[in-house]
């Protein structure tokens, strides 16, 4: 039997494997539901937006609401639906502007579990591509507790043509679980916010004095600092680079 992509709560889940009856145990043993507060950390940034943020009413499909210690709301993936896929429909469809995507992660088990985090673009439904166009990276759940990722968006591998300008949906894909449904045994997720952000650079040069005759300094300096000056020593041993 096949089961065909639906949306649940703006959720879009492409797996199409239907689960074993009892694919909700595979995870052995129960997660908890108020796990540890997440870490306070400095950030520069410029800008941010959120694409997912988890509330009572944004839950389901695979996801339930948890606290931390404080209160905080976060989703849980336990995948109760045996479910390889967990994906977010974005409001955001252009990510050019912005330079990471950024999000907490916890792990209740460090259990080597490999998962790769996806912006993913429309789907063409041309029978020649099986999947949609995405960028994938990947995690691996070799810790325990909260994690937080910022992750370049130029850094992300792309495949079928995906684009930034073009991104539909956001999301996990489980890379090793066995049969394709199976999750490897008690790898809990836990999700805070999912965001983009526009982190500031170290190099923030001023370009309003910029001139032929500067940038030919600028020329001139790196090909000294590269290859040396009319007065370098050709018997030392520079010449081999040169």
């Amino acid at each position: 039997m096949r089961k065909s992509p639906k949306s649940v709560f703006g959720m879009m889940n492409y797996s199409l494997s239907l689960p074993d009856p009892q694919a909700d145990m595979r995870f052995g043993g129960t997660a908890p539901a108020v796990i540890e507060d997440i870490p306070s950390i400095k950030r520069d940034l410029l800008s941010s937006i959120s694409l997912v943020d988890f509330s009572e009413e944004e839950t389901s499909g695979g996801i339930r609401l948890c606290r931390t210690a404080s209160g905080k709301p976060v989703g849980l993936w336990s995948d109760p639906n045996g479910y390889r896929n967990l994906m977010w429909n974005t409001k955001i469809k252009d990510f050019t502007p912005y330079t990471h995507v950024e999000f907490w992660m916890y792990s209740e088990n460090p259990t080597g579990a490999r998962f790769s985090f996806e912006l993913r673009g429309p789907w063409t439904g041309e029978i020649a591509v099986k999947e949609p166009p995405y960028f994938r990276y990947e995690i691996v759940l070799n810790y325990k507790g909260w994690k937080h990722f910022e992750i370049p968006l130029c850094a992300i591998d792309s495949a079928f043509g995906a684009r930034l300008e073009h991104i539909t949906h956001v999301g996990l894909h489980a890379t090793n679980w066995e049969n394709d449904i199976y999750a490897v045994e008690g790898s809990y997720v836990y999700f805070d916010t999912i965001e983009l952000t526009v982190r500031k650079s170290n190099y923030t040069p001023c370009l309003s004095e910029v001139t032929p005759s500067w940038l030919e300094m600028f020329r001139s300096r790196w090909e000294e600092a590269l290859v040396g000056n009319k007065e370098i020593n050709l018997n030392s041993d520079l010449a081999a680079k040169l």
